[in-house]
Formats: C-alpha cells, structure tokens, sequence
C-alpha cells in the first residue's frame, strides 16, 4: 500500500481546506468509535474477504443513459459498458440485475440507518442509567448492544459481494463495516420524486418513502458516475469552498449539498486521528503545522483579536456564558485549525482516492481535477494516499 510522507508535498491544490462544522449532527461526539464498533465481531471474516479480490473486476457502469452515451463518445468507453449503465438507472427500468442491485444497496442503506438509530437510542439509555441510584448501569443498554452487534453481522454480510469495498475500503484503517456502508449505500442509492407508483417496480414500490406532504420519494441506482468530475462529488459532500470558506445552512438559502454526507465526513475524519491512520494522519498533522504558521488563525494564536471570526466567535462565547451562568470560555482559534487541517485531510486524501478508485473499479474514466485541468499541475494517482497541499494564502481572502 502506497502511501506519501508528508515531506512529498504537491503544490497547488484546486480548493482550500476551510473547516465546515457538522451541524444537525444526529449523533453524539462520545458515541462508540465506528472504527471500534466496525472491526470486533466480524473483522476476520470481512478482511479476509476483502483480499480475494484477485478475480478480473467488471466494470459496473452508474451514469444515466444519455450522460454514459454522451460520456463513451467523448473517453471512448465500450459499447458494453455504455448498455449497462442504461439498465441500471432510473425509475422505468426492471430487469434482474438492475431489480437484484437496486434492493442490495436499499437494504443496505437502511441497515446502516438503523444501526445508527439504535446506537444513538442505546447512548442515550445508557446516560441515564448512570443518573438512576443503585446498579443500573447496563440494564437495558447492554440489550441495544447486542442489537447493535447483530445488525453489524448483517451489513458485514451485505458489503462481501460489493467491488468497492472488497477492492480498497476494507483495507483502510478506520473504515469499519459500518461506516463503509454509509459510505457506499449513500453514493449508491437516491431517493427521486414520482407523482405516482404506476410504473415503478417492485422493489421500488415495496421501498418507497413518503414526505409529510404526500409526495412519493422511489429508490433508484446513482452511483458514482452520476458524479462526473471530482468537484462535484465535493461539493455534494459539503466540501466545497464558497468566496474562501466552507458552505453553510442559512435560513431561506438553498444548501445544495447532503447534510447526512457533511456529518460522515466529519466520523471519517474523527476515526482517521483516532485510530492513527498511515496514510491520512500524516496528512493531517502536515497541515496543521502549516496553518499554525502562515494560516489566516496563525497570528490569532496570540492575539484573538486578529482571527477572522473574531466577531462571530466572541458573540457565541459570551451568548453561551450568559446562559450557564459562568464566565466566557477561551477565544477557539486553535480548534479553527484543528477542523481545517481535519477536513483538508479527508477532502485532499480520502475522499479523493475514493472517487478515483471506485470509478477505476467501475471502469469508467477518471476525469481531470480542477488542478489538473486547469492549473496544469499532474501527479501520479494511487489507490491510496494522495497528499496535495497548498499554501493557505493562495486560497484564502
């Protein structure tokens, strides 16, 4: 497994790593680690299945016809490739192996939602156990556990047939079952609105969603062909930059990207720095050196009042101090680098090796970065552990 030390640094990346804070997160920061919860029960079976994968890899195309049509005239992608991808799409389509994926991935979507939903019920249970006198701690948290466990049996059972995940996500330290799943249902599988369920199939029909004002949400297959450059994969992750800073929600604005990805990006991060990943943590720590030195916070490390929230920062402060009654906290500049650098990390790294290598195992083209395509700088590309980095000022206003 390759991996750059942070000495090996590639000037000029096409985006700056600005932190974006994981708002409406629906679980908390204390929960069981993914990593943990994703590699004790079933680990040996799943890594092992995740090294025979030494078979001749099917390109499974994701784009919807007209774009994989439009896409093989123009990268030279086989006919073949070109007449899967259109069975594989959108609401009108039936067929065995477009009926057998599109329910693999739905079931495994909604595994991975309820084993989160159970795990945040089970933290919950388990804190006011501890506020009860006497010995119940356990009680009936202990019972959601094993719940957790057997749920966690059963997305390990789902990802052994999927390429991407027995093809380099298994191999990457802090990417359990769980997670990967998140990872892999969420790419996979969208939710798209119909006026009725006529001319849907079965399966659509039996995983149907309903909104609070009656509209039909179906399932249907995306994958990563839908993403057809880098940059857009970013930016429906939430890691796109708008005039220097990360995106955020405001009321009356149209986000445009997925929350539930922003908050699995922020795990994936956490579980990378925990865990000590090989790869990505040195990615971390370098940027973190260089943002404390030459960073817009930089000089904020000594004086607050320089930092470029400052305004923002000492409202919620004295807000916050206000409502509890104590004095107001320390100025947060050095937390302001601690999340750039964290999400720089997965941006530049992980979630860059992962758009690339699921298209190569998909056989679609790997299309050029904004850096590539527009900066002129290449570089070699590897399943794993691409480090770019970027002087803070090229970026930042």
């Amino acid at each position: 497994m390759n991996q750059n030390p942070p000495e090996a640094q590639w000037e000029g990346a096409s985006h700056a790593p600005f932190e974006a804070h994981p708002r409406n997160a629906s679980h908390r920061i204390n929960e069981t680690p993914d990593h943990v919860a994703g590699h004790t029960l079933s680990e040996t079976q799943v890594r092992s299945a995740s090294h025979l994968y030494n078979e001749a890899q099917k390109p499974i195309a994701s784009q919807p016809t007209a774009e994989t049509q439009w896409r093989s005239a123009s990268h030279g992608i086989s006919e073949s490739q070109t007449n899967l991808a259109s069975q594989r799409i959108y609401i009108n389509q039936t067929g065995s192996t477009s009926e057998e994926e599109l329910r693999r991935y739905v079931e495994l979507k909604r595994l991975v939602d309820i084993f989160y939903d159970v795990q945040d019920v089970r933290i919950r249970t388990a804190n006011r156990e501890r506020t009860i006198p006497g010995h119940t701690e356990g009680l009936y948290s202990d019972r959601l556990k094993r719940v957790e466990r057997e749920l966690l049996r059963n997305i390990s059972m789902q990802l052994k047939d999927v390429p991407i995940w027995r093809g380099w996500l298994s191999t990457v330290k802090g990417i359990g079952p769980t997670l990967g799943a998140g990872w892999i249902a969420n790419v996979m599988i969208a939710y798209r609105p119909v006026k009725s369920l006529e001319a849907c199939s079965e399966i659509q029909r039996a995983f149907h969603l309903k909104t609070k004002d009656k509209k039909i949400l179906l399932p249907t297959i995306r994958g990563i062909g839908a993403f057809p450059n880098l940059s857009k994969f970013w930016k429906w992750l939430g890691l796109d930059v708008e005039e220097g800073h990360a995106p955020r929600r405001a009321q009356g604005k149209k986000y445009g990207r997925n929350p539930k990805m922003a908050v699995l990006c922020w795990k994936t991060r956490k579980q990378f720095i925990m865990v000590g990943n090989e790869t990505y943590r040195p990615l971390y720590e370098m940027w973190k050196r260089k943002l404390m030195i030459e960073g817009p916070y930089a000089k904020a490390l000594k004086d607050p009042k320089k930092c470029p929230r400052y305004e923002e920062c000492r409202d919620k402060l004295i807000k916050a101090a206000k409502r509890l009654g104590r004095e107001p906290k320390k100025f947060p500049c050095l937390k302001h680098i601690d999340l750039m650098a964290a999400r720089a990390m997965v941006k530049l790294g992980f979630v860059k090796d992962l758009y690339f290598t699921w298209r190569r195992l998909e056989g679609l083209p790997e299309t050029e970065t904004y850096e590539e395509a527009v900066l002129k700088r290449h570089r070699p590309r590897e399943n794993q552990g691409v480090i770019a980095s970027q002087s803070p000022s090229e970026t930042q206003s």
